[in-house]
């Protein structure tokens, strides 16, 4: 199954903006939850309140909410009321679960059955399960009370699974995963679910969105599962070891069991099989982890390809670990078999092959394209003048040089180029140029002798591969809503003629970059000097650059 990979503690995109899609109902959720929990025992009461109170993501909830809204669910209350029997769901099985494990803090706080006793949270644990099938019942959907009641027994099952593995420290990864798509991922594949059965959609749609709630939470279990061996209680809520101290086998643990030594393995098999293990235990079993599960730095060099290498984020964290991280412009899997025969044929052949990213064809330029339009053909340096005084003025320019890129970045022969200190040049060429989405965010093209006074990176980054934080708020135009930017980096050998207009655009403005699009609009990039032409017409770009010649609306 491969490395855990230890990564940064970074804001999820993804998760914000699934709640900020759903804030107005989630609200609603909880005050369902809490109508629904009244109760005349008052250590019923004090104790659902307390578990109401120590919050959590909701993300079940949320995604019930979320897979509705997008089903076209959007008036009526059932998805609220069905977010909150998610909810209850995954409450119950958390106050099951700390009783077990004899859990004493979840998401910061102490847990129920530290303050209040194991008989209390069992049963105040049945009667949120009980409150939740009187909301099944009262919805009426008999495929959503079957749905969620085999979910809740899929989830008990999954438990039992784990429990029947307890300290077997030579579980496989599929006994694991069949333990983590059980107690774990059946929720998030339900409340997926749940919204295509809101929104009447056919059995392929109900399918699509529960195969995904499924992957989703397999993922999340596995990050949790991780965390219990490189967390922090102030960041994430959960002590470190809380799993090994319960004699949990999780897939740090079956990696260990894999990779280490006979001697180490017995070690650790020792320590399991005891009946409570100690601090120095999960020392112990810490410094091994860190030495054959979470990377090391085994060597200084690494190549990074495949469709995970579009994932600018993960290669960023890359450069943390090795001295260079090399990911080819042709990064996706179709660029594979192009590094496959390079290889072949320098293990057969020795031939060694230098590719190059512009490895399109040069197309001749006849003028003959330019009728009727404003143009003229001037020294390259004239050009690049020009240029930088357009962009300074706030105008947008086409610019098409020589060959095209391989792989699927624009990186200065096929771009479109524009000021990066405006705040306002991003809505603009969506709205005007790309015609798309205005919240699309677009990449600095930046001098690699100055990247690094504008972005906290310590690597170049020549095919715009990564992804890093943004330390100047002089160039909000390529800084994302997060404050980053998938940057490209630019030396004179790499690509003379791009280098020198954002080097005429430095001298004039005192920035070494320029915001850098790929040359298109809603169509494949531009390939010939006919295409440029065409795409020029018909949007919002007012200078279009085609080797030597310059063209101004």
């Amino acid at each position: 199954m491969g490395s855990v990979i230890q990564l940064k503690n970074k804001v999820n995109n993804a998760y914000l903006d699934l709640k900020n899609s759903v804030d107005d109902k989630i609200i609603l959720v909880e005050e369902k939850i809490k109508n629904r929990l009244i109760s005349d025992v008052s250590l019923v009461e004090k104790m659902t309140n307390y578990n109401l109170d120590t919050g959590g993501k909701k993300l079940r909830a949320m995604l019930t909410l979320s897979s509705s809204k997008l089903c076209g669910y959007l008036k009526g209350g059932r998805d609220i009321n069905l977010a909150a029997c998610v909810e209850l769901i995954h409450a119950a099985t958390l106050m099951h679960d700390d009783v077990l494990d004899n859990g004493e803090i979840r998401r910061g706080k102490k847990t129920i059955n530290s303050i209040w006793g194991n008989h209390a949270s069992i049963l105040v644990g049945d009667y949120l399960l009980s409150r939740c099938f009187e909301m099944m019942v009262e919805d009426g959907n008999l495929e959503v009370l079957k749905l969620l009641s085999m979910t809740s027994a899929k989830i008990a099952q999954g438990e039992v699974l784990q429990l029947q593995h307890k300290s077997e420290i030579d579980t496989v990864e599929e006994t694991y995963l069949k333990i983590i798509t059980s107690k774990t991922a059946a929720l998030f594949s339900a409340a997926c679910k749940v919204g295509a059965i809101l929104g009447n959609k056919d059995e392929k749609v109900k399918e699509a969105l529960s195969s995904y709630g499924k992957n989703l939470g397999v993922t999340f279990q596995i990050a949790d599962d991780t965390l219990d061996y490189n967390s922090d209680l102030k960041k994430f809520g959960k002590t470190i070891g809380k799993d090994f101290y319960e004699g949990k086998i999780t897939l740090p643990i079956i990696i260990l069991n894999q990779q280490c030594k006979s001697g180490e393995r017995d070690m650790v098999k020792e320590f399991f099989s005891k009946k409570e293990r100690t601090e120095n235990d999960l020392k112990y079993t810490l410094d091994l982890i860190k030495k054959y599960v979470f990377p090391l730095k085994t060597c200084s060099n690494i190549c990074i390809a495949g469709g995970v290498a579009y994932n600018g984020y993960v290669n960023e964290e890359f450069t943390n670990h090795y001295d260079n991280v090399h990911v080819p412009p042709a990064a996706g899997d179709e660029g594979q078999s192009l590094g496959t025969y390079m290889h072949a044929d320098f293990m057969l052949n020795n031939n060694v092959h230098i590719p190059t990213v512009y490895a399109g064809t040069e197309h001749h330029v006849d003028e003959k394209i330019f009728e009727g339009l404003n143009y003229e053909k001037l020294p390259f340096e004239e050009i690049c003048t020009q240029v930088a005084e357009a962009i300074d003025n706030g105008q947008i320019v086409g610019w098409y040089q020589g060959c095209s890129e391989s792989g699927n970045r624009a990186l200065g022969n096929r771009s479109i180029l524009a000021d990066p200190r405006a705040d306002y040049i991003q809505k603009q060429i969506n709205n005007n140029v790309k015609l798309r989405e205005d919240f699309r965010p677009f990449a600095p093209s930046v001098l690699e002798e100055y990247y690094q006074d504008y972005f906290d990176t310590n690597q170049p980054s020549p095919y715009m591969s990564r992804i890093m934080p943004v330390k100047s708020d002089k160039i909000p135009g390529v800084t994302h809503v997060d404050g980053t930017a998938r940057i490209q980096t630019v030396n004179r050998k790499f690509n003379q003629r791009y280098y020198d207009v954002i080097d005429a655009f430095f001298k004039l403005t005192g920035i070494p970059m320029l915001l850098n699009t790929s040359f298109n609009c809603q169509e494949p990039i531009v390939e010939t000097p006919q295409d440029a032409v065409n795409t020029f017409n018909k949007c919002g770009l007012t200078v279009l650059v085609i080797n030597d010649y310059i063209v101004r609306k």
